[in-house]
């Protein structure tokens, strides 16, 4: 499922996105937390294509199942050094991060010109510890959104994604991976995949609504809430909302 949207030239499918959300739903049906950790990191491939060329060779050439978590908030800072940036700070909800090997980070840059630019600094093995006490919630608790800490890491300048650059479609990576799936905006492509896992949500909700009702009878005269018009129209609300 990973490779659903990563390039061909790592081991890739490079399907359409509406492929990855089809998945990512009937996840969501079983194991919401399962399906927001896939819904994420599995995007995060599709990402790639969209950054420098040298991101996918340091991901994929020895390994084309390395998967990296995320957390695009600016939490903790980076600054402009020779040859890249320096990293630090704390940044939370990084889903499947314990499923992962690297990770990416927000923070809010002032680059060259002056300009303050949102970056998502994608940071290697060993930079960075996760808090594993940091992640304690009572709902997608299987998701493992925790803390990620970083203390001081650099960060090559061509390993990054200008999120600035991306609502542009202005993404480095474009003219490298030239499949159809690469084409589309980053923000629009991201954001479903994280809707596509309440969809699913929503759609088992109904069935499990279906089967409850099913099984039901009336206390007073024995009738079966299935022909109950108040449970139908309950039922055939909630499906035009899905």
């Amino acid at each position: 499922f990973y490779r659903i949207l990563q390039p061909k030239a790592y081991g890739g499918f490079e399907y359409w996105p509406t492929v990855f959300y089809d998945v990512v739903m009937e996840v969501a049906r079983h194991c919401p937390s399962s399906a927001w950790a896939l819904g994420i990191v599995g995007i995060h491939n599709w990402e790639v294509g969209l950054m420098h060329p040298r991101v996918a060779e340091d991901l994929w050439e020895k390994d084309t199942s390395t998967r990296f978590s995320s957390s695009y908030a600016p939490f903790g800072k980076a600054e402009r050094v020779d040859g890249g940036y320096r990293v630090e700070g704390r940044w939370s909800w990084s889903s499947g991060c314990d499923q992962a090997t690297w990770v990416i980070v927000g923070a809010l840059v002032d680059m060259e010109a002056g300009e303050k630019n949102h970056l998502a600094l994608l940071v290697a093995p060993g930079d960075y510890e996760i808090d594993h006490a940091s992640w304690d919630t009572s709902g997608m608790a299987g998701s493992g959104s925790k803390d990620i800490v970083i203390k001081s890491a650099f960060v090559p300048a061509y390993r990054v994604h200008n999120i600035s650059e991306a609502y542009e479609m202005a993404d480095p990576g474009r003219a490298a991976f030239t499949a159809d799936t690469y084409k589309l905006a980053f923000g629009t492509v991201f954001a479903f995949a994280l809707t596509s896992v309440l969809i699913g949500i929503a759609d088992a909700a109904l069935d499990f609504y279906i089967d409850y009702m099913s099984k039901r009878t009336n206390a007073y005269n024995g009738t079966s809430f299935k022909q109950d018009p108040l449970a139908q129209q309950t039922l055939a609300d909630a499906h035009s909302l899905v």
